[in-house]
C-alpha cells in the first residue's frame, strides 16, 4: 500500500508523519484529531504500515462519528478490510 503525505477524511485534512522507531512501547500508529496528524512509525513491514495506517483512519472515523467502537472491534474492521483490499 502506498502511503500518502495526506488523506481526508470525513472532510478534514490529515497530514501523515512516519516516524522513527515506535510511537511508544508498543505502539505503531496515532491519530490526533486536535493536530490533523496520523503518525506511523516506518520501521513496520510493508504489510504491517499499511494495516497501521488503515487502523488509525478507522480510529478517526470513530472518533468523528463517536461510533463508540472498543479497540478490538477497530482492530477485527481493520483486519477484515484490510485482507479484502489487498486482494484487489
Amino acid at each position: 500500500m502506498i502511503i500518502p503525505e495526506s488523506v481526508i477524511i470525513l472532510g478534514r485534512k490529515f497530514h501523515i508523519d512516519l516516524v522513527e522507531g515506535m510511537i511508544n512501547d508498543d505502539v505503531y500508529g496515532k491519530c490526533d484529531l486536535v493536530r490533523g496528524v496520523i503518525s506511523l512509525a516506518k520501521s513496520q513491514s510493508e504489510y504491517s504500515l499499511g494495516s497501521t495506517f488503515l487502523h488509525e483512519i478507522i480510529e478517526a472515523i470513530n472518533s468523528m462519528l463517536e461510533l463508540k467502537l472498543e479497540h478490538p472491534q477497530i482492530s477485527a474492521l481493520e483486519t477484515g478490510l484490510y485482507a479484502t483490499l489487498r486482494e484487489l
